[in-house]
């Protein structure tokens, strides 16, 4: 703080507390000033916790290389309007080699279709 007195009477102010007070014995509104190593001392110390939520490696990530199953060569063979199909489910859902080999089992069930009906 910069002064301990009155700026007007020089009446001695001992306990300053807030930033703007009255004079007990003039009535001058005085406004203290607090100097930039008091505001830090009141200032409380603030630590900022961030918490960062790290994922795991996947060590085996099985929709990559997870291979159709037997049943649905089968039906995409038979059906290939079902191998389209099961071609966009796939891929879209991240099984990449599930939905190449659905589309070929598609493409040969077309092919076989053809051959045996032409």
């Amino acid at each position: 703080m910069e002064s301990k007195s009155c700026p007007r009477c020089g009446a001695p102010m001992s306990s300053i507390n807030t930033e703007e007070f009255v004079c007990e014995f003039c009535g001058e509104k005085v406004r203290v000033r607090k100097t930039l190593s008091e505001v830090q001392e009141a200032m409380p110390i603030q630590k900022e916790v961030v918490y960062v939520r790290e994922e795991a490696p996947q060590e085996n990530d099985y929709r990559e290389y997870d291979p159709l199953g037997v049943g649905m060569w089968i039906l995409c063979i038979l059906f290939p309007l079902a191998g389209l199909g099961s071609f966009f489910y796939y891929k879209s859902n991240g099984y990449d080699k599930k939905g190449n080999q659905a589309m070929l089992a598609g493409v040969i069930g077309f092919v076989v279709a053809w051959i045996l009906f032409y």
